[in-house]
């Protein structure tokens, strides 16, 4: 086989991030008094994308970012909160947030036996585990791979150099990346010379400045990419 070794983010990948993100910030805002109105969810996911893309080009620090997103939000809704304070009641809530996208654990399982499955993500390193464990999906898993841990975040190579050093046999004719972030998951793949497939449910055809290996707009269409090359 071809592809043995899968690496899958785990963000808009596996879970549905969007939909955890606003159940968390929902709860954290009004764990302050702070109604979560559509116009405050909405500008807090554009405020916190662009903090996570300044932190793909090492422009901001995680630390940073993690404050510095409420504390625009709050600048530009004229909310008086902690930043601080909300990241971490924020942070809280979306561990205890699992929702996995549609198809997700069904082809993970469709997957578990025939290959090793990994997750490869950036993020805090509780939240995440917290979340696979919860979610039921770590029966399919080999092991967790989290930035946080590793101490570098993707598309850093050396994000990926852990990764290779830490999974046996490691040979990266072998392994593929699968993500959705193209500055991320397809530019880490491409530099360090790795297969990949961008997971692009949406069908709007673009050019990207890192060219994945192959684009999937489906699940099925990510397992028929692993499965026909043997």
């Amino acid at each position: 086989m071809k592809y043995d070794t899968l690496l899958f983010d785990a963000d808009n990948t596996i879970f549905d991030f969007d939909a955890c993100e606003r159940q968390a910030l929902g709860l954290a805002l009004s764990a302050v008094g702070v109604a979560p109105t559509e116009e405050i969810l909405s500008l807090y996911h554009s405020i916190n994308a662009d903090y996570w893309h300044r932190l793909s080009l090492n422009l901001v620090t995680k630390t940073d970012l993690y404050v510095l997103r409420f504390r625009d939000l709050f600048v530009r809704m004229r909310i008086t909160a902690d930043p601080a304070a909300v990241n971490d009641i924020y942070r809280a809530q979306l561990g205890e947030q699992h929702i996995l996208l549609p198809g997700a654990a069904e082809l993970l399982a469709s997957l578990h036996g025939q290959r090793a499955i990994y997750i490869a993500t950036n993020g805090h390193c509780a939240t995440q585990r917290r979340r696979i464990a919860d979610s039921g999906i770590s029966r399919y898993i080999t092991d967790v791979f989290i930035s946080d841990e590793i101490g570098y975040e993707k598309p850093d190579r050396r994000f990926f150099d852990y990764i290779a050093t830490h999974i046996p046999d490691f040979d990266l004719r072998r392994a593929i990346m699968i993500g959705d972030a193209v500055d991320t998951d397809i530019r880490g793949a491409v530099e360090y010379g790795m297969d990949s497939i961008l997971y692009c449910p949406s069908r709007t055809a673009r050019q990207w400045e890192y060219t994945p290996t192959y684009v999937a707009h489906t699940f099925g269409q990510i397992y028929d990419v692993i499965t026909r090359h043997v």
